[in-house]
């Protein structure tokens, strides 16, 4: 047999120190800088079997899937990952007018109320404001009256703060609209119509909604429609994620008794609650602005994550409900008393 050449020989050498190290060579390569195969081994390995190239995303199948970053970019190994989503995914909040609760608990005029929503929902029965009319919306969208005292007309009231409920959801790219009946929609509703006053619509109030207070706003007539149009939103599955509901004055017991606003009431909220915005994690707050005469106000809470039966004496206000809706859409820094107010989530079984 031919002797072995000494060229060959010498260039064995380093191949033979490298795997002399470990076995494998693989210490000459950082931690941090190695290849790994699924099963944490070297793809290196003398004894490995050749394998395709796999994606690994760092979790398994009983570890919630990390969210893709919102450019589009990959995950970050050993990034920790987000939080897992929110139960209470839809919004509808509903506003009703002028009534203590003591007017409508156990009343014969509110038989819908009593005997259909109650049993199926939490309530709070300590609801209390120190301002009225017009203040009341504000503080529902930004935490505060700003200022205002009086029922004045957007051209009057408005205000030009980006820092509102609606702006952080604009900015959050959360979806929502405030349904007003008795509008036309086809103007901004800067003034009265019929029987809906701009007083019980907070967003018109807000420059950045209204385009500097204009009636011909796009921006206002996309966000600010007329309510009979939410049925067919409902019915095809495209309801926003906050929706605001004012019913006009006579259906929102302001201007007629509590028999006209249950009876409304009656009609509508099994429309909701027919919807799979509702079923799939939605919650209806049923509120009012203020008081008739006494001091306390009520709050329905319906929803599948609501604990049925509860009845909370706990003392809360319109930044109560303002800090709930900002906690189940993430929504941060909470809006003025927001911060300080208790939130609802007593009230609810899963939260946010």
């Amino acid at each position: 047999m031919r002797p072995e050449s000494p060229l060959r020989a010498l260039a064995l050498v380093p191949l033979f120190a490298l795997a002399c190290v470990t076995g494998t060579g693989e210490e000459l390569m950082p931690d941090e800088e190695r290849p790994t195969t699924r099963d944490g081994g070297s793809p290196w390995s003398l004894d490995a079997e050749p394998t395709l190239p796999t994606v690994d995303a760092g979790f398994t199948e009983s570890s919630p899937s990390p969210s893709a970053p919102k450019d589009g970019g990959p995950i970050e190994s050993g990034s920790t990952p987000p939080p897992a989503p929110h139960v209470l995914q839809t919004v509808f909040l509903i506003v009703m007018s002028s009534q203590d609760w003591s007017s409508i608990v156990g009343s014969p005029d509110a038989p819908y109320i009593n005997k259909k929503l109650l049993p199926d929902a939490a309530v709070a029965e300590n609801v209390q404001t120190d301002v009225r009319g017009e203040a009341n919306y504000i503080w529902l969208e930004a935490g505060s009256d700003l200022g205002i005292v009086d029922d004045g007309l957007p051209s009057a009231n408005g205000r030009d703060t980006p820092d509102h409920l609606v702006a952080y959801l604009e900015k959050s790219g959360i979806s929502w609209t405030s349904w007003q009946e008795d509008i036309s929609g086809t103007t901004c509703p800067l003034t009265t119509e019929k029987k809906y006053v701009p007083h019980h619509d907070p967003m018109v109030f807000f420059h950045d909604v209204t385009e500097k207070g204009s009636s011909s706003s796009a921006n206002c007539m996309k966000h600010v429609r007329p309510y009979s149009e939410l049925a067919a939103k409902l019915t095809s599955g495209s309801v926003p994620a906050y929706n605001f509901v004012t019913p006009n004055l006579c259906n929102d017991m302001h201007s007629c008794d509590v028999g006209s606003g249950d009876a409304w009431l009656s009609r509508e909220i099994p429309k909701i609650q027919a919807s799979k915005a509702y079923t799939k994690g939605g919650v209806i707050l049923i509120s009012w602005d203020e008081p008739k005469s006494g001091k306390k106000m009520g709050l329905i809470a319906l929803s599948p994550f609501a604990k049925k039966g509860t009845v909370s004496s706990t003392r809360f206000s319109h930044a109560s409900t303002l800090r709930t809706i900002q906690e189940i859409f993430g929504l941060t820094p909470l809006l003025r008393n927001a911060a300080k107010a208790t939130s609802l989530a007593e009230l609810f079984a899963s939260y946010p």
